[in-house]
């Protein structure tokens, strides 16, 4: 999913309040970041799961994985002051913001990760097969860092939930300071970001149908906010300019 050119988010109204323009604009990036870099996991995790190769790939799987969980938790802090009567996707998630804070204060996660026998960037697992009909899976974990001598691992069950194919499951797995003791104690936890981007797109689509006829009596689609700009100029300059090249 994306939001496209034909959605109410490209059409806002030049009268629509300020700041309103800005939540609008801010919810769209942080929507097509975040299914930009989802649809890019499922690639890298479908090449691993063909391949069993991690060579390269285990970097761009967290780097798309953790891209993922910074711009969910951007477009959660967005929707929730949005006010448009829609339920909030992230409210089942509430160790969302937990989950970003290890990314970004990593350094400070080094004494939890060996309390708890928890790799600070995580473990990945999902789900692989291409079979139809469905009698079988591949169940695959991808762990950060020194994992098979340190770290102490659990593995998702798929008997009983639902299944995306041909990658399904997708579950990050890291650690979070639990905020409900005193002092916070470290602990592992998890996110099933395919069922998170699944809720995430349908409250976009309700989203998207509800802003339709909120902003039609706004504004036509001849009146609308300019979107996105691209700016380029040339520089010339003369035989005496002092510019370092390096090719």
């Amino acid at each position: 999913m994306k939001i496209d050119k034909n959605s109410p988010f490209y059409k806002i109204p030049v009268n629509l309040e300020p700041k309103q323009i800005a939540i609008l604009n801010a919810i769209r990036y942080a929507t097509n970041l975040s299914f930009i870099s989802w649809n890019q996991l499922n690639t890298v995790l479908l090449q691993i799961s063909k391949s069993k190769a991690i060579d390269e790939e285990k970097y761009y799987a967290f780097s798309y994985t953790w891209s993922i969980v910074d711009s969910l938790d951007r477009l959660n802090s967005l929707i929730s002051k949005f006010i448009n009567g829609l339920n909030n996707p992230f409210d089942t998630v509430p160790n969302l913001r937990l989950l970003r804070n290890t990314l970004h204060h990593s350094y400070d996660r080094i004494d939890a990760s060996l309390q708890i026998k928890y790799p600070i960037m995580g473990t990945l697992d999902w789900v692989y097969s291409e079979e139809y009909p469905l009698t079988m899976v591949y169940c695959y974990k991808l762990a950060s860092g020194n994992a098979a001598a340190n770290f102490e691992f659990e593995s998702i069950n798929p008997v009983g939930k639902q299944i995306t194919l041909p990658i399904g499951l997708v579950t990050l797995t890291s650690i979070i300071m639990d905020t409900s003791t005193k002092p916070s104690e470290p602990k592992p936890a998890s996110i099933d970001l395919s069922q998170l981007m699944m809720n995430v797109e349908a409250y976009i689509k309700n989203l998207e149908k509800n802003l339709q006829n909120e902003l039609a009596g706004l504004g036509s689609s001849n009146n609308t906010e300019l979107q996105d700009l691209l700016i380029g100029y040339e520089i010339h300059f003369d035989q005496s300019a002092n510019i370092q090249t390096l090719y």
